[in-house]
């Protein structure tokens, strides 16, 4: 078998020189050998780009799979530091409550309470001139209120002596504790003048008026927390 190659030789239409015909002499299969093993070529390293992402998404979830267990350690460790400053003060209520109740047992005990030192003070200022006082008898039953002359519930009942220059003095007197939001219902129980001088106009009288809810202090029946 003989291979005769012939070249047929074609000039250029511009310059007139010859151009010589190129002729791929290599074989079939050659050729598509050279054209498969560069499509592996190009198979390969598209395979190594993908394997390549995988492993770059790979090591990006384990890094954020790696921050999100550091964050959930964080979490946990101040929730446990949380849980143990919360456990300091678990005998705080107990100690509210303690103090709530001693209040309420306070308020129940000293509720009643009238400040009589600042009633007997109020008592003497508005004590008109002319009018002096001997006695004050304070009675006061914490179980069973006190009713009034004219039946108005009270707390107490003050009985008071003293003597007025006049009866004049005398009424002054009433009307000065009527005015009073401590007191009500004053009245007389009796007044008389002296019988040995009758040039002494001076009377000699009892009073008697009672005590309402305003005299008590409430200074024990706040309850806790105010």
């Amino acid at each position: 078998m003989s291979l005769t190659l012939r070249t047929k030789v074609h000039r250029d239409a511009q310059t007139e020189r010859p151009v010589a015909s190129r002729v791929n002499l290599l074989p079939l299969e050659i050729a598509e050998g050279q054209r498969f093993r560069a499509l592996q070529r190009r198979l390969a390293l598209l395979l190594a780009g993908s394997v390549a992402m995988v492993v770059a998404a790979t090591l990006v979830v384990s890094l954020q799979v790696s921050s999100a267990g550091s964050a959930l350690d964080s979490a946990r460790a101040t929730g446990v530091g949380l849980q143990a400053q919360v456990n300091q003060y678990s005998d705080v209520p107990k100690v509210y409550n303690s103090v709530k109740s001693a209040q309420s047992q306070l308020a129940a005990a000293m509720g009643p309470e009238v400040r009589w030192s600042g009633l007997l003070a109020s008592l003497r200022l508005s004590t008109p001139r002319g009018v002096s006082l001997s006695s004050v008898t304070i009675q006061q039953d914490l179980t069973t209120p006190v009713t009034s002359a004219l039946g108005t519930t009270g707390i107490a009942s003050v009985t008071i002596d003293g003597s007025a220059t006049t009866t004049k003095g005398v009424a002054s007197f009433l009307d000065a504790l009527a005015v009073q939001s401590s007191s009500i219902d004053p009245y007389f129980t009796s007044a008389t003048r002296s019988a040995s001088d009758p040039s002494n106009s001076s009377v000699t009288f009892t009073a008697t008026t009672t005590v309402t809810e305003a005299a008590k202090s409430g200074r024990y029946t706040q309850t806790a927390g105010k």
